[in-house]
């Protein structure tokens, strides 16, 4: 239950090294008590599991700082006005050669979104050259 605790420290501490500091300690195993007293179904030995969680904290926490590779947090900071806009501009179409689509290269099909989940339809257009395995020839 520690080790799962510790990235959740991600927003009290600036590096691993804090981690062995009395008040993140203390967060910790506040975190840890909450997440058992949550737990639907408690451990009859809940009490004696928060009385070790506290004793065993600072082992877990030099095992797993010598077991971790900290990624060092780097701060981009602007320091001027970036301006953002669109401006019209033509787009010069003569030099496509748009060809038709045969049926038999689209397919539908159904997917999930990965924000919401809903279901989505989507159009695939699959290349004939990519369906046989050949490569395009080179111009």
């Amino acid at each position: 239950m520690i080790v799962e605790t510790l990235p959740e420290l991600n927003r009290d501490v600036k590096s691993i090294a804090e981690l062995t500091r009395s008040e993140i300690k203390e967060i910790a195993i506040g975190k840890i008590k909450e997440r058992i007293l949550a737990q639907p179904q408690q451990d009859m030995f809940a009490e004696d599991v928060m009385l070790d969680i506290s004793s065993v904290y600072e082992q877990v926490v030099t095992d797993y700082t010598r077991q971790i590779i900290e990624i060092p947090r780097i701060s981009m900071v602007q320091k001027q006005v970036s301006k953002a806009g669109f401006h019209g501009f033509d787009l010069d179409t003569g030099k496509l050669s748009l060809q038709p689509v045969k049926p038999s290269h689209c397919h539908s099909t159904t997917y999930q979104s990965p924000v919401d989940g809903t279901p989505s339809r989507a159009r695939v257009v699959v290349s004939p050259h990519r369906q046989s395995g050949t490569t395009r020839p080179q111009h």
